[in-house]
Protein backbone atom coordinates (compact mmCIF):
# COMPACT_ATOMS: atom_id res chain seq x y z
CA UNK A 1 0.00 0.00 0.00
CA UNK A 2 1.14 3.67 -1.44
CA UNK A 3 1.35 6.23 1.07
CA UNK A 4 0.34 9.07 -1.68
CA UNK A 5 1.24 11.79 -3.50
CA UNK A 6 0.49 14.04 -1.37
CA UNK A 7 2.40 12.78 1.56
CA UNK A 8 5.32 12.05 -0.76
CA UNK A 9 5.21 15.68 -1.61
CA UNK A 10 4.68 17.25 1.70
CA UNK A 11 7.59 14.54 2.98
CA UNK A 12 9.94 16.40 -0.34
CA UNK A 13 8.82 20.04 0.59
CA UNK A 14 9.96 19.25 4.42
CA UNK A 15 13.21 17.74 3.39
CA UNK A 16 13.80 21.23 1.81
CA UNK A 17 12.38 23.78 4.23
CA UNK A 18 13.13 21.51 7.56
CA UNK A 19 9.61 23.09 9.15
CA UNK A 20 6.71 21.68 11.38
CA UNK A 21 5.95 18.31 9.24
CA UNK A 22 1.48 19.10 10.03
CA UNK A 23 -0.38 16.70 12.07
CA UNK A 24 -2.77 16.33 9.13
CA UNK A 25 0.32 14.57 7.22
CA UNK A 26 0.96 12.70 10.72
CA UNK A 27 -2.97 11.24 10.75
CA UNK A 28 -2.62 10.47 7.11
CA UNK A 29 0.77 8.47 7.82
CA UNK A 30 -1.15 6.52 10.31
CA UNK A 31 -4.20 6.14 8.71
CA UNK A 32 -1.83 4.29 5.85
CA UNK A 33 0.19 2.28 8.43
CA UNK A 34 -3.17 0.91 10.20
CA UNK A 35 -4.23 -0.14 6.74
CA UNK A 36 -0.86 -1.74 5.61
CA UNK A 37 -1.06 -3.63 8.71
CA UNK A 38 -4.95 -4.77 8.58
CA UNK A 39 -4.86 -6.18 5.27
CA UNK A 40 -1.78 -8.11 6.20
CA UNK A 41 -3.65 -9.25 9.31
CA UNK A 42 -6.40 -10.15 7.75
CA UNK A 43 -5.11 -12.07 4.85
CA UNK A 44 -3.38 -14.53 7.04
CA UNK A 45 -5.22 -17.86 7.50
CA UNK A 46 -4.98 -17.69 11.49
CA UNK A 47 -7.70 -15.71 11.69
CA UNK A 48 -9.80 -17.91 9.70
CA UNK A 49 -11.16 -19.68 13.25
CA UNK A 50 -11.56 -16.78 15.74
CA UNK A 51 -14.91 -15.25 15.83
CA UNK A 52 -15.32 -11.93 13.66
CA UNK A 53 -16.26 -10.42 16.95
CA UNK A 54 -12.94 -11.84 18.74
CA UNK A 55 -11.28 -10.25 15.43
CA UNK A 56 -12.73 -7.10 15.57
CA UNK A 57 -12.11 -6.42 18.89
CA UNK A 58 -8.10 -7.44 18.81
CA UNK A 59 -7.71 -5.00 16.29
CA UNK A 60 -9.44 -2.28 17.92
CA UNK A 61 -7.51 -2.78 20.75
CA UNK A 62 -4.14 -3.53 19.08
CA UNK A 63 -3.86 -2.02 15.71
CA UNK A 64 -2.27 1.16 16.95
CA UNK A 65 0.15 -0.16 19.06
CA UNK A 66 1.34 -2.46 16.28
CA UNK A 67 1.18 0.80 14.22
CA UNK A 68 4.20 2.40 16.59
CA UNK A 69 6.06 -0.53 15.69
CA UNK A 70 6.65 1.54 11.84
CA UNK A 71 8.92 3.98 14.34
CA UNK A 72 10.51 1.45 15.82
CA UNK A 73 12.04 -0.02 12.38
CA UNK A 74 12.57 3.70 11.46
CA UNK A 75 14.77 4.59 14.34
CA UNK A 76 16.87 1.36 14.53
CA UNK A 77 17.34 2.11 10.50
CA UNK A 78 21.02 2.37 9.41
CA UNK A 79 20.28 4.90 6.61
CA UNK A 80 17.44 7.00 5.69
CA UNK A 81 17.78 5.23 2.87
CA UNK A 82 16.67 1.73 4.66
CA UNK A 83 14.04 3.65 6.59
CA UNK A 84 12.75 4.77 3.28
CA UNK A 85 12.34 1.81 1.82
CA UNK A 86 10.47 0.00 4.41
CA UNK A 87 7.84 3.16 4.40
CA UNK A 88 7.57 3.82 0.71
CA UNK A 89 4.92 1.55 -1.57
CA UNK A 90 6.36 1.02 -4.99
CA UNK A 91 4.77 4.40 -6.48
CA UNK A 92 5.73 6.39 -3.53
CA UNK A 93 9.39 5.15 -4.73
CA UNK A 94 9.38 6.22 -7.89
CA UNK A 95 7.95 9.52 -7.10
CA UNK A 96 10.49 10.36 -4.47
CA UNK A 97 13.59 9.14 -7.02
CA UNK A 98 11.96 11.84 -9.36
CA UNK A 99 12.67 14.68 -6.63
CA UNK A 100 14.84 17.68 -7.89
CA UNK A 101 18.57 16.96 -7.58
CA UNK A 102 20.05 18.10 -4.23
CA UNK A 103 17.05 16.94 -1.89
CA UNK A 104 18.35 14.64 0.47
CA UNK A 105 16.20 12.46 3.09
CA UNK A 106 15.25 13.37 7.00
CA UNK A 107 15.89 10.20 8.85
CA UNK A 108 12.58 9.88 11.39
CA UNK A 109 15.30 10.56 14.58
CA UNK A 110 15.25 13.95 13.04
CA UNK A 111 11.73 14.62 11.94
CA UNK A 112 11.12 13.88 15.50
CA UNK A 113 12.12 17.74 16.19
CA UNK A 114 9.41 19.20 14.40
CA UNK A 115 6.38 17.26 15.41
CA UNK A 116 3.81 19.48 17.27
CA UNK A 117 4.74 18.01 20.44
CA UNK A 118 5.83 19.87 23.84
CA UNK A 119 9.65 19.53 24.24
CA UNK A 120 9.30 16.90 27.30
CA UNK A 121 7.18 14.69 25.29
CA UNK A 122 9.28 14.56 22.47
CA UNK A 123 12.07 13.99 24.77
CA UNK A 124 10.33 10.92 26.41
CA UNK A 125 9.23 9.77 22.90
CA UNK A 126 13.19 10.03 22.21
CA UNK A 127 14.07 7.74 25.32
CA UNK A 128 11.30 5.22 24.71
CA UNK A 129 12.83 4.59 21.22
CA UNK A 130 15.87 4.64 22.63
CA UNK A 131 15.26 1.93 24.84
CA UNK A 132 14.30 -0.34 21.44
CA UNK A 133 17.21 1.13 19.84
CA UNK A 134 19.05 -2.78 19.11
CA UNK A 135 19.97 -4.81 15.55
CA UNK A 136 17.17 -7.55 16.87
CA UNK A 137 14.81 -4.66 15.35
CA UNK A 138 16.22 -3.72 12.05
CA UNK A 139 15.38 -7.72 11.12
CA UNK A 140 11.80 -7.94 8.88
CA UNK A 141 11.09 -11.56 10.21
CA UNK A 142 11.24 -10.37 13.78
CA UNK A 143 9.21 -7.49 13.16
CA UNK A 144 6.65 -9.67 11.73
CA UNK A 145 6.01 -11.61 14.43
CA UNK A 146 6.16 -8.81 16.88
CA UNK A 147 3.58 -7.02 14.83
CA UNK A 148 1.27 -10.60 15.22
CA UNK A 149 2.21 -10.86 18.75
CA UNK A 150 0.57 -7.14 19.65
CA UNK A 151 -2.36 -7.86 17.48
CA UNK A 152 -3.28 -11.22 18.60
CA UNK A 153 -3.24 -9.99 22.21
CA UNK A 154 -6.32 -10.09 24.41
CA UNK A 155 -6.69 -10.11 28.24
CA UNK A 156 -9.86 -12.08 27.96
CA UNK A 157 -9.61 -15.82 28.55
CA UNK A 158 -10.02 -16.62 24.83
CA UNK A 159 -7.99 -20.21 24.39
CA UNK A 160 -7.39 -20.26 20.69
CA UNK A 161 -6.06 -16.11 20.36
CA UNK A 162 -3.85 -17.38 23.45
CA UNK A 163 -2.68 -20.30 21.40
CA UNK A 164 -2.14 -18.78 18.56
CA UNK A 165 0.44 -16.39 20.31
CA UNK A 166 2.02 -19.18 21.86
CA UNK A 167 2.36 -20.69 18.87
CA UNK A 168 4.21 -17.45 17.56
CA UNK A 169 6.14 -16.66 20.70
CA UNK A 170 7.58 -20.51 19.74
CA UNK A 171 8.18 -20.11 16.27
CA UNK A 172 9.95 -16.41 16.70
CA UNK A 173 11.81 -18.52 19.44
CA UNK A 174 13.18 -20.83 16.98
CA UNK A 175 14.12 -18.47 14.25
CA UNK A 176 16.33 -16.78 16.86
CA UNK A 177 17.77 -19.87 17.50
CA UNK A 178 18.69 -20.06 14.31
CA UNK A 179 20.09 -16.24 13.33
CA UNK A 180 20.46 -14.70 16.26
CA UNK A 181 24.43 -13.97 17.79
CA UNK A 182 22.92 -13.36 21.01
CA UNK A 183 21.33 -15.90 23.85
CA UNK A 184 17.74 -15.91 22.64
CA UNK A 185 16.80 -15.60 26.13
CA UNK A 186 18.26 -12.14 25.92
CA UNK A 187 17.00 -11.02 22.47
CA UNK A 188 13.27 -12.52 23.16
CA UNK A 189 13.30 -10.20 26.81
CA UNK A 190 14.01 -6.97 24.69
CA UNK A 191 11.36 -7.66 22.56
CA UNK A 192 8.93 -8.31 25.55
CA UNK A 193 10.20 -4.54 26.34
CA UNK A 194 9.89 -3.29 23.38
CA UNK A 195 6.29 -4.19 23.20
CA UNK A 196 6.03 -2.76 26.66
CA UNK A 197 6.45 0.65 25.25
CA UNK A 198 4.39 0.53 22.07
CA UNK A 199 1.24 1.97 24.62
CA UNK A 200 3.26 5.08 26.29
CA UNK A 201 4.42 5.77 22.37
CA UNK A 202 0.52 5.45 20.82
CA UNK A 203 -0.12 7.81 24.18
CA UNK A 204 2.06 10.68 22.70
CA UNK A 205 0.67 10.22 19.34
CA UNK A 206 -2.38 10.19 20.75
CA UNK A 207 -2.03 13.47 22.73
CA UNK A 208 -0.66 14.92 19.72
CA UNK A 209 -3.72 14.13 18.03
CA UNK A 210 -5.92 15.52 20.51
CA UNK A 211 -4.32 18.73 21.56
CA UNK A 212 -4.58 19.76 17.87
CA UNK A 213 -8.36 18.85 17.80
CA UNK A 214 -8.76 20.91 21.06
CA UNK A 215 -6.37 23.50 18.94
CA UNK A 216 -8.78 23.82 16.12
CA UNK A 217 -12.04 23.34 18.23
CA UNK A 218 -11.16 26.82 20.18
CA UNK A 219 -10.43 28.67 16.75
Amino acid sequence: INLGQEIVSDFIKFCQVREEFSLEMWREISRQFRERYLHFVCSLSIIENIPTTSVYKLLKENLGKAEMLTYVVGFNALSVEEELSFVWGKNDKLQWNAREPGIDGVPFNRMMQYMPLPEEMKLEMYKELVSCCMPIFRDRTVLIFMLLMVVFDQEDDNHIISNIKGNLISILTRYLQEKTVNDVSFDMQNIAKCVETLPRLLAIFSHMRKHQDETVAVR
